[in-house]
């Protein structure tokens, strides 16, 4: 399985959240607010790919961000921040 977590540095839960899925086996993907120098170098091992998205309330920006990860397909999108949980619903139903 391929997750694409939305936000993944933004707390230390959301590094937690991360680990979990990686503990289960599968492949997580994120893109955040930040760009890749500011974000946790500890989070950032544990990720297959990251991309900085400044706008992440914008799906279309999302959408754009997509693009720093390269040609890849998943199979859920996650977020377990509340302000993220409307553009991960419409990028699931764009993806």
């Amino acid at each position: 399985m391929h997750v694409l977590f939305l936000a993944p540095d933004t707390h230390v839960y959301n590094h937690h959240f991360v680990q979990g899925l990686k503990s289960v086996g599968a492949r997580v993907s994120a893109i955040g607010p930040a760009p890749r120098e500011r974000t946790a170098p500890d989070l950032l091992r544990q990720l297959d790919g990251y991309a900085s998205c400044p706008r992440m309330l914008e799906v279309d920006a999302l959408l754009t961000a997509l693009g720093q990860l390269g040609p890849r397909t998943f199979d859920r999108v996650e977020t377990i921040d509340e302000p993220l949980v409307e553009p991960a619903a419409l990028l699931r139903e764009r993806l």
